[in-house]
């Protein structure tokens, strides 16, 4: 639920600039919020998720191989989780 008034009250405010300023500045912000989303989801997740990279492998360097590899997968496809 707060997801999708999240993306409703965005997707307003795009309009609305859209109007205003044109088409490429919406791209360039809505570019701007996808770093940001990113950013703060790694900042929420990684310590956790390095945890358990750490203990399945044993070994710190492969557990931050494996972290990267988990977020860029889910950074690729994030469009499908609800």
């Amino acid at each position: 639920k707060i997801g999708a008034t999240i993306r409703e009250s965005v997707s307003s405010y795009n309009q609305r600039v859209a109007s205003i300023y044109g088409r490429t500045t919406v791209n360039r912000r809505m570019q701007a919020w996808i770093s940001i989303g990113r950013k703060e989801l790694y900042e929420l997740y990684a310590p956790a998720m390095m945890s358990v990279c750490a203990r399945y492998v044993h070994d710190r360097e492969t557990a931050r191989d494996l972290l990267q590899d988990g977020f860029i997968k889910v950074f690729t496809k994030i469009q499908t989780y609800s």
